[in-house]
């Protein structure tokens, strides 16, 4: 019985190589087949989190916005349309002007520049993550761009930089010297910050809870923090602090950035 196995192990050693490489085919496409499955259980998983994440409040995106998050180009589906954003933004720029937070003439450069809208998605460092339209204005005779950042899910802007209102030259300078200079710059920073303040509790149905400045005064810019609280109910109260940058050397207003 033995010598009968030896004598067929040599066309065993010939034949297990040839079934092999029959088959091989056929566990190269399982193999393929199985990795699929698992790349297309974890796209959907991914888009489930992404359709959770829309679920959320606005101050979710507002907080993921103001966390310095990374944005990257978003190909799949949204809720609003290009021109939905861009519209969204233009309701946002007119109530703004309402409260004269933008000027006549930055408005009028808003309505007749180039605008582009695309969908980014931002990601915090902590992995959450919103869904946003990356709205811009420019004018390149002019110099001049706008930016705004659009919530996809409420259609509310979470990031703005525009052009202040307040030009350098227009402000009285007080003869006192530099002490006075700085007075009349804070007081300008005040009346700037007011209206933010105004805005912002109109436009997200907030409330403000107090306003912090950071830094020293400087005759350049002003760094704020606002911390604004949002009601939903008596057992949901979510409260968060956004930045407000104030640039009146380059006469630039950014908030949430």
């Amino acid at each position: 019985m033995k010598q009968n196995w030896k004598r067929c192990l040599p066309l065993l050693s010939t034949l297990l190589p040839v079934a092999l490489g029959a088959a091989m085919p056929w566990l190269t496409s399982a193999f393929q087949d199985a990795r699929m499955g698992n790349s297309q259980e974890s796209l959907e998983l991914n888009m489930v989190s992404l359709t959770l994440l829309q679920d959320n409040r606005l101050e979710q995106t507002l907080r993921i916005a103001s966390s310095g998050p990374v944005t990257i180009p978003w190909e799949g589906g949204t809720a609003l349309t290009e021109d939905e954003a861009l519209q969204a933004a233009e309701e946002a720029w007119d109530m703004m002007y309402s409260f004269n937070m933008v000027s006549k003439w930055e408005r009028s450069m808003l309505s007749k520049g180039e605008r582009t809208a695309e969908p980014r998605l931002m990601v915090a460092g902590d992995g959450s993550s919103a869904l946003v339209w990356d709205c811009r204005w420019a004018d390149e005779d002019w110099n001049w761009s706008a930016a705004m950042a659009v919530d996809d899910v409420s259609g509310k802007a979470v990031q703005i930089d525009v052009g202040s209102p307040v030009e350098m030259n227009n402000m009285v300078i007080s003869s006192a010297g530099t002490d006075g200079k700085h007075v009349v710059y804070r007081e300008n920073y005040y009346v700037q910050v007011d209206m933010w303040v105004q805005f912002l509790e109109y436009y997200y149905n907030a409330n403000l809870m107090t306003v912090t400045e950071l830094g020293d005064i400087s005759e350049g810019e002003m760094q704020f923090l606002l911390s604004l609280k949002f009601l939903y109910n008596e057992e949901n109260v979510q409260t968060l602090s956004l930045p407000l940058e104030l640039y009146y050397d380059r006469t630039r207003m950014r908030f949430n950035f």
